[in-house]
């Protein structure tokens, strides 16, 4: 291998010993650098927007969804402290109602045709209600809209107490047969 390297030399030698370089050559190959530097910038400037874009856009996309929750949570809160303190305390005496009536266990109770129509009656109320707050928001306050909203809670409550009434006559009726059974 020694030999054909020296022997390649030896050929090659005037070639290689060469006084001036070749200029175009090197001047090609520093312009080639030099347009792949300027398109690696031009890649970065590119990338850098991209993802200004993609974190722009995600910005603007999360600040409308906490914008459209905030619009949903609308409370009479926002309109007067005493009327969402007295909402409040109509919510809260719904969430226990629902909570003693157990509507979800309800469902497949077949033997009273009562307690269908009292759910369906509730689904009606909660149209009515959503109806209220929608005019809320855009009509602003009226008297006549927060007693409805109002009128609402209070009619949930009576048909909430009926469906616990319904469902202990229920329980009351199976244990009484099941005591006279045995």
């Amino acid at each position: 291998m020694k030999i054909d390297l020296e022997k390649y030399l030896r050929i090659k030698r005037q070639e290689l010993d060469i006084e001036e370089p070749d200029e175009t050559l090197l001047w090609e190959g520093i312009r080639k650098e030099i347009i792949a530097k300027k398109k690696s910038s031009a890649f970065n400037f590119w990338r850098v927007a991209a993802i200004f874009l993609a974190i722009f856009t995600l910005s603007y996309i999360i600040y409308n969804e906490t914008g459209r929750e905030k619009e949903r949570e609308f409370s009479l809160s926002q309109i007067n402290e005493s009327l969402g303190d007295r909402e409040k305390a109509y919510q809260q005496t719904v969430i226990l109602k629902m909570q003693d009536a157990n509507i979800q266990g309800l469902s497949g109770t077949p033997d009273n045709d009562i307690i269908p129509v009292l759910i369906n009656e509730l689904n009606v109320l909660d149209t009515i209600y959503q109806d209220a707050i929608n005019d809320l928001k855009q009509h602003g306050y009226m008297e006549q809209i927060v007693e409805i909203i109002f009128d609402t809670y209070e009619k949930r409550i009576r048909i909430l107490e009926k469906i616990i009434m319904e469902t202990q006559k229920i329980e009351k009726y199976e244990k009484d047969i099941q005591e006279v059974s045995l």
